[in-house]
């Protein structure tokens, strides 16, 4: 039987790809306590006798705004639906007084009124995010960027002239910059930046420039002409 003096209960959220399952496990691990994550939903498949795959479908996943409706407190959708009946189980588990690690499901705000509780958020930086996904997809990068919700933008070199007609070509780039944002780009133009602190018609500066252009031009995902 649990112990509920010395229960501690650990919750995390996370980025997606961010390796927050991963953390989890051995966290779990290292403190010989439980871990959930998917057994939630496990679990549920066994007590309500439903396909676990077809609860998954609806697991983690927002509701439909305008597929469904709320009626005196009770609502049409799947999703919620789901997510309540885990609510439930998780609160059951809490309730028994073991300790364990919950992945996610909101565990940080159904468990709220435990003392023993500490939360965590894993973060981790877009490159490593996406690698992270590549691997545990098997999937290309340009898929794993598409699989980042909402919040992957490809950095994009401008190239467009600046010599010459220089206010007009200014003008075109500051424009062509606009346009990638609207893309849900990252624009990247160093012939906007280096001339406010270099003097191209210096040949010094100039080549310094054009090397500093290279080198960024080397981390951005795509060349825009």
């Amino acid at each position: 039987m649990a112990d509920k003096d010395k229960q501690l209960i650990i919750t995390i959220g996370r980025e997606y790809g961010s390796g927050g399952h991963a953390i989890g496990e051995m966290l779990a691990e290292k403190l010989g306590i439980g871990f959930y994550d998917a057994e939630i939903i496990q679990r549920l498949s066994e007590k309500k006798g439903i396909k676990k795959e077809t609860l998954s479908k609806y697991d983690e996943k927002p509701s439909p705004v305008l597929m469904n409706r709320s009626v005196r407190g009770y609502s049409t959708s799947l999703e919620e639906a789901v997510a309540e009946m885990q609510f439930k189980m998780i609160r059951k588990i809490a309730a028994s007084g073991e300790s364990f690690v919950l992945i996610g499901r909101c565990g940080e705000t159904v468990l709220s009124k435990y003392d023993c509780l500490i939360r965590l958020f894993v973060l981790g930086d877009m490159d490593s995010r996406i690698t992270r996904i590549m691997k545990r997809k098997r999937v290309s990068r340009k898929e794993a960027q598409k699989l980042v919700p909402g919040r992957y933008r490809p950095l994009v070199y401008i190239c467009s002239p600046y010599a010459g007609d220089v206010l007009n070509n200014e003008r075109k780039a500051r424009r062509y910059c606009q346009f990638a944002v609207r893309k849900r780009a990252i624009p990247v133009a160093s012939h906007l930046l280096y001339p406010q602190i270099l003097n191209d018609n210096d040949p010094g500066d100039r080549q310094l420039g054009l090397f500093f252009g290279t080198v960024l031009l080397g981390k951005c995902d795509e060349c825009w002409v």
